[in-house]
């Protein structure tokens, strides 16, 4: 994590053999194709690379068919592992603090580009959960213009029908990548920041469900709704918040048995009770506009929502995270409590977090007067992005 990003940079072997794998064995197989990367090719670095979110392979199957290395944007949080940060150490990535005014990462990026490196940041800040383009972070406009390099929009179709954030498994379909150059030479300079964020916003708005690009494709697996507890966590017929058990292709809900199929285009069927939803993005939609409403309600002394069996870990000096304790984390208007299994109580007062984020295999993480926590379950049905939705939108209200 301490590379000197104005250095040249050097593809080791073991990168180029991963490389050539995705490209020629890996994409090949989950039909991954792609259009007009010959005009990216033809570009001079550096530039920037700016694609949509979708699936945890994003990065290498935008990277593979092209000829430059694209050194992207990378949470710090990945590079605990000693494996991981060995792998993200062979492609250059560049390390970033989720969620918080990283001057150092900033410095980092423009050190890189100056260098002629190809930057590549998703500017999302995070995998998409329901298959629809998130808001895209205000200050990447910003970054452009001060970058003054040509951009590269990407669009990919179909990784979320194939490797959807709480999917335990990929499912061969279709997947197709676009890739748009937005902006040539230095022209971003001479934009204003308004303009450029429209322009961004306008190329990478995606709905995996009104694409006509996967119009009738099928995306094969046999497990195609498991974990989906972990994005849909309030059912639209009781109203019941975590109450979802899913196996296979279906999942139900324990408090009134109201069921659901996935299909293998991504839809939902009702097997039981009325079809509320279609998919996903409006599933979503409508449960976060539903615990806004859930929020503003007296709930007197008692938690909205708990969640137990959880583990409880904090980082030591070297950064690796061990466990403090195991048991239930409570959700209150204004707080979060946890309390372990030996009695001890924490207390989280919403104003005083920062950063939260929901990383890999749903674990919820954020900083509290300085200290790192993290929370996460062994079994993966905890849903860490139904904390996090809560904490935003009562940060909001």
């Amino acid at each position: 994590m301490s590379e000197d990003y104005t250095k040249d940079y050097r593809e080791s072997l073991l990168y180029k053999f991963l490389r050539s794998l995705v490209k020629n064995v890996v994409m090949p197989y989950y039909r991954v194709s792609w259009v007009n990367k010959e005009a990216v090719d033809k570009l001079e670095k550096p530039y920037l690379v700016l694609p949509n979110h979708s699936g945890f392979f994003d990065p290498f199957f935008l990277n593979a068919p092209v000829k430059e290395k694209f050194h992207y944007v990378v949470s710090d949080t990945q590079f605990r592992s000693p494996l991981m940060r060995f792998l993200l150490g062979q492609t250059g990535a560049i390390p970033i603090t989720k969620n918080t005014n990283d001057l150092k990462s900033v410095k980092k990026m423009t050190d890189a580009s100056r260098a002629g490196r190809v930057v590549g940041i998703f500017p999302e800040g995070l995998r998409n959960w329901d298959g629809e383009t998130l808001p895209l972070i205000e200050s990447t406009a910003k970054l452009v213009r001060m970058l003054n390099v040509p951009v590269v929009v990407p669009l990919l179709e179909g990784a979320y029908l194939m490797d959807p954030r709480w999917g335990t498994s990929l499912r061969r379909g279709k997947v197709v990548i676009t890739y748009k150059i937005l902006f040539d030479g230095q022209r971003p300079g001479r934009m204003k920041i308004s303009e450029i964020s429209s322009a961004l916003k306008e190329a990478l708005d995606h709905n995996e469900f009104t694409s006509e690009t996967l119009k009738g494709v099928k995306f094969k697996s046999r497990k195609r709704a498991e974990n989906i507890e972990q994005i849909v966590y309030l059912c639209p017929e009781c109203h019941s918040i975590s109450s979802f058990k899913s196996k296979g292709n279906d999942f139900s809900c324990s408090k009134c048995g109201y069921s659901v199929h996935y299909t293998e285009e991504g839809h939902f069927r009702a097997l039981k009770g009325k079809d509320h939803f279609d998919n996903m993005a409006e599933w979503n939609k409508w449960q976060k506009g539903e615990a806004v409403k859930i929020l503003q309600k007296d709930h007197g002394e008692e938690p909205i929502f708990s969640d137990c069996n959880l583990i409880h870990s904090m980082p030591d000096e070297k950064g690796a995270f061990r466990k403090k304790g195991k048991g239930c984390l409570y959700f209150y208007k204004d707080k979060i409590e946890y309390r372990d299994e030996s009695g001890y109580l924490f207390i989280y007062k919403l104003e005083g977090i920062s950063g939260m984020n929901v990383q890999l295999h749903e674990r919820l993480e954020f900083y509290y007067e300085k200290e790192l926590h993290r929370f996460h379950s062994k079994k993966r049905v905890f849903s860490a992005r139904k904390v996090n939705d809560f904490y935003e939108l009562s940060m909001d209200l």
